[in-house]
């Protein structure tokens, strides 16, 4: 699996979806699908931003009703439209997830580094929702995520900061671990290539994007998939 961070205009995106999400609650589609139309017609497939979390982007005919399937994927490529390329972990989030589990980090922490908050505490704050694993009868704010997904949220600017923050304080840990602590706690014990690099570069990357965020004043938006 790999993890995906993006930089995520998330104040222009509550600003301009909330129209959206109080025309779909009375029934009223067709202005969103014109906007992902509008998003078909300027992207190709191969370069939309979240190609490589499995999704596609393919165009479906307006319809009267949109099952909460379909209305959770027109609202992720609106999403995408606020998205950013940000330094990722990609296979190396599971190294940098056990070392900090292994330094004293609780899995909670760890899991809001990697994971961050469900994206529903945006669309629908007032549900107060915070499950991040999706059931048939969800509703479609639920399921505005990519659908290869296995973890996905968002981390806000101020979290991001703090956690630099945090990972900072654990800088000389990380750098001070030799490959024998990494490979006894590492989650993939058959990766017989060398760990250290890989858990140096994840440190380095995770404080990059963290780092980024705050440069941007931007939320992240994370994936793993």
């Amino acid at each position: 699996m790999l993890h995906s961070a993006y930089l995520f205009d998330v104040e222009q995106f509550r600003d301009q979806v909330s129209r959206y999400l109080v025309q779909i609650d009375n029934g009223i589609y067709e202005p969103l699908y014109r906007k992902y139309q509008e998003v078909l017609r300027l992207t190709a497939p191969e370069e939309w931003i979240l190609h490589d979390q499995g999704n596609l982007l393919e165009d479906f005919p307006l319809t009267d009703h949109f099952d909460h399937f379909e209305l959770g994927y027109l609202l992720l490529v609106y999403l995408s439209t606020f998205l950013k390329k940000c330094p990722s972990l990609g296979q190396d989030y599971g190294i940098l997830f056990s070392t900090l589990r292994k330094l004293g980090w609780d899995s909670d922490h760890v899991w809001l580094l990697l994971r961050g908050i469900p994206v529903s505490s945006i669309l629908k704050p007032e549900s107060n929702d915070w499950d991040f694993f999706l059931h048939e009868d969800d509703p479609y704010w639920k399921y505005v995520v990519p659908t290869q997904s296995w973890q996905r949220g968002w981390l806000p600017v101020d979290m991001a900061i703090q956690l630099k923050h945090d990972l900072l304080l654990v800088r000389d840990s990380i750098y001070g671990v030799d490959e024998s602590f990494i490979r006894e706690n590492c989650q993939n014990p058959f990766d017989d290539t060398p760990l250290k690099p890989k858990l140096d570069r994840a440190f380095e990357i995770e404080l990059n994007a963290l780092s980024e965020a705050e440069r941007e004043k931007l939320a992240l938006y994370l994936v793993i998939s």
